[in-house]
């Protein structure tokens, strides 16, 4: 399965990660932090929900919001 997952840093994003890798899913997700490396499995978009708006998605199975709200 293909996954997006927006929110990845905090501590429901990255426990959603970290499963959907171990289960050899495909994962992308979008960040504003540039440091630290992806792991295995996982595909980084650095950018800002309020500019980018979007993670390509071409070939998504699921989408995951695992962040509460957005100021924008």
């Amino acid at each position: 399965m293909k996954i997006a997952v927006t929110g990845e840093t905090g501590f429901v994003g990255r426990h959603l990660v970290v499963r959907h890798v171990a289960l050899d899913d495909e994962v992308r997700y979008l960040t504003r932090k540039v440091d630290g490396l992806p792991l295995p499995g996982i595909i980084r978009y650095i950018g800002d929900l309020c500019e980018t708006k979007r993670i390509p998605a071409q070939g998504i199975s699921e989408l995951v919001k695992a962040w509460r709200h957005v100021s924008c």
